[in-house]
C-alpha cells in the first residue's frame, strides 16, 4: 500500500531517536511546508528557518513537540564570492578560494568584471546585488570577561575645593598671575579609581575662564585637599588653550593615578578661572584608561 504524506511523517518521526536530529536534502518550501528528501523519502515538514535555502541544500531536521521541523541548512551559505566569469547570469564562485561555483542573475544595472569580489542575496534563491571595492574586515571578537582582557573606561572626577595662594589662600578662584598660583584638589577618588598599573588613554580638564592675559604654566601638585600653606606646582607645560575643555599631558594623571595631588597654575601672567564655589565643573578631569 502506498504511504501517504502523513503516512511518511508519521514513520519519519518514528524513525528519528529522542535527542537527535536528521539531514536531509532541501526540495522546494510553500509557505511553512518544506519538501525534503531524507533516506530515500520525500517528507513535508515545518519549516523554521530564518536562513535562505536553494534547492538542493543540506538540510538539519529535528523532533519538536513531536513534530518533525525543518530548523534550517547545515551550514550557511556564503554572502561574497568572486566573478569566474562575467554576464548575467555570472559565474561566482563562493565564497572566494572554496571551489564552489553556481551561476547567478545580476542585479538590473550593475556592470561586473572577472575577479570582481560581489556580495549575493540568497533570500530568492541566488543573486549578485553588488560589487564590493573594499575588502570586508570582521569586527573584532570582544574579550572573554574571564580571559583577563583588557578594558576601557571614562571617569570624571569633579573637583572638591580650589583656592589661589599668595602668602595665604585668599579665594576660591584660581590665578596664575605674577604674585598668584592657584590649585584643584580631588581628595583620594583618582587613585581609588584609577589601577596603578592602568594606561591613560587622555585626559582633559575644564576650565571656566574670567580673565586672559600672559603666561599660564599648568601642571601638578601634591595634596589631595588645600593645606594650610603654600604647594609647589611641579611638571608644568604650557596647554593648548586657556578655556572650555582643554586636553593636558596624560603623565600628570599617569603619577596622580598612585600619588596624594591634583592640579593647577604655577607663577605667571594675569589669568584667572572661576572656582568650585562660582562653578560646580571647575577644574573637572575627565580620564580614559585602560586596564
Amino acid at each position: 500500500m502506498t504511504q501517504t504524506a502523513d503516512d511518511q511523517i508519521v514513520q519519519a518521526l518514528a524513525d528519528v531517536p529522542r535527542g537527535e536530529s536528521l539531514v536531509g536534502v532541501f526540495v522546494s518550501q510553500a509557505g511553512s511546508v518544506a519538501t525534503v528528501d531524507q533516506a530515500g523519502r520525500r517528507l513535508f515538514v515545518r519549516s523554521v528557518t530564518q536562513s535562505p535555502v536553494r534547492s538542493g541544500d543540506s538540510v538539519r531536521l529535528s523532533l519538536s513537540n513531536g513534530e518533525l521541523v525543518m530548523l534550517g541548512p547545515t551550514s550557511t551559505r556564503a554572502v561574497t564570492g568572486r566573478v569566474v566569469a562575467a554576464g548575467n547570469p555570472a559565474s561566482v564562485e563562493y565564497p572566494n578560494g572554496s571551489g564552489v561555483m553556481a551561476s547567478l542573475p545580476v542585479m538590473n544595472g550593475l556592470t561586473l568584471a572577472a575577479n570582481d569580489i560581489v556580495y549575493l542575496d540568497w533570500s530568492t534563491g541566488g543573486l549578485v546585488v553588488g560589487r564590493i571595492s573594499v575588502p570586508i574586515v570582521p569586527p573584532t571578537p570582544p574579550a572573554d570577561p574571564g580571559s583577563g582582557g583588557s578594558e576601557t573606561r571614562t571617569e570624571r572626577f569633579d573637583a572638591i575645593d580650589s583656592g589661589s595662594y599668595q602668602g595665604y589662600w585668599r579665594t576660591n578662584d584660581v590665578w596664575s598671575s605674577a604674585s598668584n598660583y592657584g590649585a584643584w584638589f580631588y581628595g583620594s577618588k583618582i587613585r581609588d579609581t584609577i589601577p596603578d598599573g592602568a594606561r591613560i588613554d587622555s585626559a582633559s580638564i575644564n576650565l571656566p575662564l574670567d580673565k586672559e592675559l600672559g603666561a599660564f604654566p599648568f601642571g601638578r601638585h601634591g595634596f589631595d585637599e588645600k593645606p594650610s600653606g603654600p604647594l609647589e606646582i611641579v611638571a608644568t607645560s604650557t596647554l593648548p588653550k586657556r578655556s572650555g575643555e582643554v586636553a593636558i599631558p596624560t603623565s600628570l594623571i599617569d603619577h596622580l593615578k598612585s600619588n596624594p595631588g591634583g592640579v593647577g597654575f604655577g607663577i605667571g601672567g594675569y589669568n584667572i578661572w572661576r572656582g568650585t564655589q562660582r562653578d560646580g565643573a571647575s577644574g573637572r578631569l575627565t580620564v580614559t584608561f585602560t586596564t
